[in-house]
């Protein structure tokens, strides 16, 4: 969009999820803010429910219902498990994964020119993506700090891994430790970006 039209500005109608995701790629220099103009609406409440949305309403809210902040069950679920249980839990849901790309390739946030999992020095030869559980854990640990829990990864998931629930419950510790929350702000940078984006 910005590079067939640099000089235009467009308006574009955003959920909370969406402002998030705008506000991380202002953050990464991915967008100008000034050439964005943010029309909020809110996520009715059966929605943001669904969605286990702790934020379903944008700042820039204009009109619609401001949804409730909902707290995730299904990590209350997976944190209720002891530390094998939970290990042999997500070893299953790892399993099934065919190894699509589709989570990668829906997500707003991974944006970067050369993907790390596709490094000669993490993937041998003619093994892309990588075996399992490398590619959920790599993945994972790319996405701290930079996802906006849109979604869209578990939507596209033909195997109907929870991957929502595993960046939710990696977001829940960054929040934890580190008081940051990814897409809350345009200002404050992410704990783990330790580079300064031009």
């Amino acid at each position: 969009m910005a590079i067939e039209y640099p000089e235009d500005t467009f308006a574009v109608l955003v959920r909370g999820c969406d402002e998030r995701g705008l506000k991380e790629l202002f953050k990464w220099k991915q967008l100008k803010e000034e050439k964005i103009i943010l029309i909020g609406l809110g996520c009715p409440d059966e929605l943001a429910k669904a969605c286990e949305c702790e934020k379903p309403f944008p700042d820039c809210l204009v009109d619609g219902p401001k949804g409730e902040k909902v707290d995730s069950q299904k990590v209350a679920r997976v944190n209720g498990m002891d530390l094998d249980a939970r290990l042999q839990f997500w070893k299953a849901e790892f399993d099934r994964c065919v190894k699509c790309l589709g989570c990668r390739n829906v997500c707003p946030m991974c944006f970067c020119k050369e993907c790390t999992l596709e490094e000669a020095n993490l993937v041998d030869t003619g093994e892309v993506p990588p075996a399992n559980p490398t590619f959920h854990l790599v993945r994972a640990l790319h996405m701290v700090g930079r996802c906006i829990d849109c979604g869209l990864c578990e939507e596209a998931c033909p195997a109907d891994i929870p991957l929502r629930t595993l960046y939710k419950k990696v977001a829940d510790i960054v929040s934890e430790e580190f008081g940051y929350k990814t897409g809350f702000s345009v200002d404050e940078k992410s704990p783990f970006n330790i580079i300064e984006v031009k």
